[in-house]
């Protein structure tokens, strides 16, 4: 039997997450976990809302009573208030968490406080307004409270009551004992998980994870990119081994987003008389999301220059590479009189040596993936992978078997050939020294005008034009 006495209010909210299809929302349950370092939230949700798979991390967790030990996904989703928007990193986990609801409390505040009206209506009241049935979906960490918290005045202390009231951009959330009279109509839904907590491995970036009768396993905490890509698999394997049927219709394999990708670039899609093809990159709803990222790009802009100067076959390599972009116009330094586009954002680069080529040694890559802080989107979040469109395999083969001769063909540098319009180049900016070489070259800043390494669709891109091309 449970005892009723030990009742505690935990702070709650009602946190409404960017909905599957990114035309409104998802109202989730939400539990502040003040002593958290982690978010979390629960795999069933995730069929209801949009987000962005991040990857995977083997974890040992530890719950009350129990410890678990297992490789968790990670996600990252999106909401917002009036006052800012959010894109927070979350575990998933399998199960609705332990929440005790408690009805009555707008009413017991009216009889038993002095708070005004307008706050007893700010109040949350986690039983109301969700769109799931269950317990708790979305576990939010003390540092993600810090953000959605008003400045100031935002903590009310009711001692009488034994309440406390914090106020978020979400609603006043309540935490401390429930009144005795409400205790009746105090209840759990679906207590079959409690609130984890992330702790440390005993052996530094090794953590164990199985065990069987013939060995144990052993791998790094920051997966490897062979580690990451066979978890892929086994997701995608697993899709396989759920459908009823495939091959049957052309839904068996286009997702939504890869749908959205092909339509974008056939209507933006340009070919000029000269026969160059100008193509608009196919963002989607998280592009208001994207911050400039200037501040960081600038930093490892430094950072590259320095390299350049004290490895000077590198630096060689990497500025040579860079003067061949800016005299085969696929890059354009930004000046006063630039267009400037509704977005600005800054990419950091890098060179990335090639040793077995024989006619690029150097290629200059853009990190797609860099974003200011771990609570922001990067520029490859912000796109559309688009779906796979490299030549069918089993057309290929039947291809080579109808002709007498077969011949293949290379394109040099195939995604510069491309030209990004004019509307998208400011996502593309980034810094580079007026001279590598010289310690006291100044910045200045650049942006590609031609599709390039580094962006999460340029595959895509490239794919679609060589099949119109075809």
């Amino acid at each position: 039997m449970q005892d009723l006495e030990n009742y505690a209010f935990s702070p709650s909210l009602v946190i409404p997450l960017k909905n599957r299809k990114g035309d409104g929302v998802f109202r989730v349950r939400t539990l502040i976990d003040g002593g958290s370092g982690s978010c979390w939230i629960t795999k069933a949700i995730l069929s209801k809302i949009n987000y962005t798979l991040i990857g995977h991390k083997q974890l040992r967790v530890r719950t009350f009573g129990k410890e678990v030990v297992g490789r968790y996904k990670i996600v990252q989703i999106y909401f917002e208030s009036a006052h800012a928007k959010y894109a927070v990193r979350c575990y998933v986990i399998e199960n609705f968490l332990k929440h005790i609801l408690v009805k009555g409390l707008e009413d017991y505040l009216r009889q038993n406080t002095e708070l005004s009206e307008e706050v007893i209506r700010r109040v949350v009241d986690p039983t109301k307004g969700v769109d799931h049935e269950e317990g708790t979906g979305l576990v939010l960490s003390h540092e993600e409270l810090s953000l959605i918290t008003k400045e100031k005045g935002s903590r009310l202390c009711l001692p009488e009551q034994q309440l406390i009231l914090d106020d978020t951009y979400f609603g006043i959330t309540v935490s401390g004992k429930v009144p005795n009279s409400l205790l009746k109509d105090a209840h759990i839904r679906q207590a079959n998980w409690v609130v984890p907590e992330i702790i440390e491995s005993d052996v530094t970036k090794e953590i164990w994870i199985y065990q069987s009768h013939i060995q144990e396993e052993i791998e790094t905490t920051d997966e490897c990119e062979d580690c990451s890509k066979r978890h892929m698999l086994e997701d995608q394997l697993k899709i396989l081994a759920d459908k009823e049927h495939l091959g049957i219709t052309k839904s068996e394999w286009q997702h939504v987003d890869d749908v959205a990708a092909l339509e974008h670039y056939k209507s933006t899609m340009k070919r000029h008389k000269n026969g160059q093809f100008e193509v608009r990159l196919p963002t989607n709803e998280m592009i208001d999301l994207l911050k400039t990222n200037e501040k960081q790009a600038k930093a490892k802009a430094y950072k590259e220059h320095n390299k350049c100067l004290t490895n000077k076959e590198y630096g060689i390599g990497s500025s040579n590479e860079m003067l061949k972009l800016r005299k085969e116009d696929y890059v354009e330094k930004v000046t006063t009189d630039t267009p400037v586009g509704k977005k600005t954002h800054y990419l950091s680069h890098r060179a990335v040596e090639k040793k077995t080529s024989k006619t690029t040694k150097y290629r200059v890559v853009m990190d797609g993936s860099a974003r200011p802080s771990k609570y922001d989107v990067s520029l490859n979040q912000t796109l559309r992978k688009g779906p796979n469109l490299i030549t069918n395999l089993c057309k290929c083969i039947l291809q080579f078997m109808i002709g007498i001769f077969a011949c293949t063909a290379d394109i040099e540098k195939a995604f510069l050939r491309i030209i990004i319009a004019q509307e998208d180049r400011d996502l593309l900016r980034f810094f580079l020294p007026t001279n590598p070489l010289d310690p006291n070259s100044p910045m200045e800043i650049w942006r590609y005008k031609a599709l390039l390494f580094g962006a999460i669709s340029s595959p895509f891109i490239l794919a679609a034009v060589l099949d119109n091309v075809s």
